[in-house]
């Protein structure tokens, strides 16, 4: 029996609650799981995004689970200032404080840190660590003058930025290590029902129609890979990053 991929966006489970009706047939599960892990797959290529992990596993159709990883992030093509706040701020003529922008870096799909299960336990890396051109240790980051942003997400939504307050110095760095788990802490349930949805059209428009000219058992059937359907599209369209500021 083919398995659900660990980057599936839905499953069985979601197939049915979202009114689909799968045969008990095992040659026609297999085929619907097929077509779950592909549409999976293109709706991460289409969004590029990490809705679930790269180093995701699943054993079966349980919850997935995210070991924790280090990755590097380059300074210079991910580092900016916030420019609104740079200017003076005065009330009333008065000058009350010296503004300075908001010192941000993105950092792709991050989901958080620490805990046994999923998801995490914390929105803050476990550690970040900022390296000259050189390679050279600079500075362990004090987690304490990290924000994570936005700061008011979704339960499914990850952290795509970090803020750094106080006297860490990154300007000048080349690139930053981040030790956590990544992707989103949950799939969006928008993209669960889109999955589904698109899985079904592929089952409906190339299962169901070459099931009445061969036997789905003699494991001819391939998933053909082709465009999102434009419902399911749009529903992705909105995750897509929309680029550095």
């Amino acid at each position: 029996m083919s398995e659900l991929d660990p980057r599936a966006l839905a499953g069985l489970d979601d197939v049915i609650a979202f009114g689909y009706d799968p045969s008990d047939d095992s040659a026609e599960t297999d085929l619907w799981i097929e077509c779950l892990n592909a549409a999976s797959d293109e709706m991460h290529r289409v969004a590029d995004r990490e809705f679930v992990a790269r180093n995701a596993t699943r054993d079966g159709n349980d919850p997935i689970e995210v070991a924790s990883q280090t990755r590097t992030v380059d300074v210079v093509a991910n580092y900016y200032v916030e420019e609104r706040d740079l200017a003076p701020l005065f009330v009333d003529g008065v000058r009350v404080g010296d503004g300075g922008g908001r010192r941000l870096l993105k950092i792709g799909d991050f989901a958080g840190s620490g805990g046994a299960g999923w998801p995490p336990d914390s929105e803050k890396p476990s550690a970040i660590r900022i390296y000259s051109y050189e390679g050279v240790l600079l500075e362990t980051v004090d987690l304490a003058t990290i924000v994570a942003r936005p700061r008011n997400r979704e339960p499914w939504e990850p952290v795509t930025e970090l803020e750094f307050r106080g006297t860490t110095v990154i300007a000048g760095a080349s690139y930053v290590e981040i030790d956590g788990k990544w992707g989103f802490p949950r799939v969006p349930p928008a993209l669960q029902r889109a999955c589904a949805n698109q899985a079904a059209v592929w089952f409906a428009r190339d299962v169901r129609h070459f099931s009445t000219t061969f036997s789905l058992e003699s494991g001819r059937f391939e998933v053909v890979r082709d465009s999102l359907a434009n419902a399911v599209e749009a529903v992705v369209d909105r995750f897509r990053e929309r680029g550095l500021g």
